[in-house]
């Protein structure tokens, strides 16, 4: 095995993984493709006893440090294909198809890191984690979300997630992420004819009303790598339960996204302060919180992973924090530092026609397999 990276082997593997569909909660088939496929190439596979994850382990009984690479087998379903979406294309640099970049260039990378590092060569163990449902949730599982048995599972002194963090083939690394909290408000009125309003109360007029309260109450500003990132608290969700247009309504259900700073763990007792201080009636659910988080900004583990993609693309690498919800935390969370980087254009993500670019992808997986290289040299 040959510590290089074969351009066309990768981008028939990309192909390969396209055209078998693996749309969330779906990843029975991509999965036996993972395995059969590791297991062909002599290493140690297995596949989760409680969801399709498959693992893979290299360097086993080697003694030094461990380094966990992951992505995730699924996509989200189809939409806006004028083709097929699973018809794979190679036209000029682009590979095409539902999952390119997100994250099946990532998936692609792995395979093909696989395939070039001889373990007797590392002094330490390199885990490939293949997980579910990063685009869904699980049903009727003891936990929600594929990466968090990996996480659970894998005792790690570090993780890449091989999420898509290239911009027209120019790379990012994601050293943390914003939290993000779901509310779920049920506000409560008084129902009256919508000629006659000041005789009722109209529910959602109260629920505009606690927005824009939480809108003004502790949404923070922070700073990264240099640069502002702020909190945002959006409705995604209003309705409300009158039956008629000359109806005032006596209820409004809501549903409300908030993205927080890294690590702030004060938000439920802060939200539930500003409820209640806006003088709205209002059930309030929180079935979703996590609290994001952030390496650091002299973060060894990122300053190491730095140094290889800078050298790899002749670039100084622009390090951040990622704005949505990345599984990395869930590693973090177990201990692991956890960043992401990996060969898929991250602008590419869950549009129609979407398409990974094939110079980008080879340097990317190039640097990662450098980077497990070196870490476990």
């Amino acid at each position: 095995m040959a510590s290089r990276i074969d351009e066309k082997h990768l981008v028939k593997t990309l192909q390969e993984l396209i055209k078998i569909p693996s749309v969330t909660c779906n990843e029975g088939e991509i999965a036996n493709y993972v395995f059969e496929t590791m297991t062909n190439l002599g290493h140690v596979a297995y596949v989760d006893e409680e969801v399709d994850n498959v693992y893979v382990e290299m360097g086993v009984g080697n003694e030094g440090k461990t380094l966990m690479l992951n992505s995730h087998l699924d996509t989200v379903p189809p939409m806006g294909y004028l083709k097929d979406p699973f018809r794979a294309e190679k036209k000029g640099n682009k590979v095409i198809g539902l999952g390119a970049s997100d994250c099946k260039a990532g998936v692609a990378g792995m395979i093909e890191i696989a395939h070039r590092i001889d373990p007797k060569k590392i002094n330490g163990k390199l885990l490939l984690a293949f997980t579910v449902a990063e685009e869904d949730v699980l049903k009727g599982t003891r936990l929600p979300k594929g990466s968090m048995y990996a996480a659970e599972k894998i005792k790690a002194d570090g993780c890449v997630i091989m999420e898509p963090t290239l911009y027209k083939g120019v790379p990012k690394i994601s050293a943390g992420c914003r939290g993000r909290m779901i509310l779920e408000l049920t506000v409560h009125g008084k129902s009256t004819h919508s000629s006659r309003p000041e005789t009722g109360k109209n529910a959602v007029e109260e629920a505009v009303h606690l927005v824009n309260r939480l809108k003004d109450h502790d949404l923070y500003m922070g700073n990264y790598f240099g640069k502002e990132l702020p909190e945002t608290l959006s409705i995604v969700k209003i309705n409300s339960d009158s039956p008629a247009t000359n109806i005032i309504p006596r209820l409004c259900e809501m549903t409300v996204d908030y993205r927080t700073l890294p690590g702030r763990d004060d938000v439920k007792k802060k939200i539930k302060a500003a409820i209640k201080e806006s003088g709205v009636e209002a059930d309030v659910k929180m079935p979703y919180f996590f609290p994001g988080y952030f390496l650091g900004e002299n973060c060894e583990f990122t300053d190491q992973f730095k140094t290889l993609i800078d050298s790899q693309f002749k670039c100084d690498t622009e390090r951040m924090v990622a704005l949505g919800r990345a599984d990395t935390e869930y590693f973090y969370r177990h201990g692991i530092p956890a960043l992401e980087f990996g060969p898929g254009e991250n602008h590419q993500c869950h549009k129609p026609e979407e398409y990974a670019l094939i110079p980008g992808m080879v340097s990317a997986t190039k640097a990662v397999m450098k980077f497990s290289e070196k870490f476990l040299s």
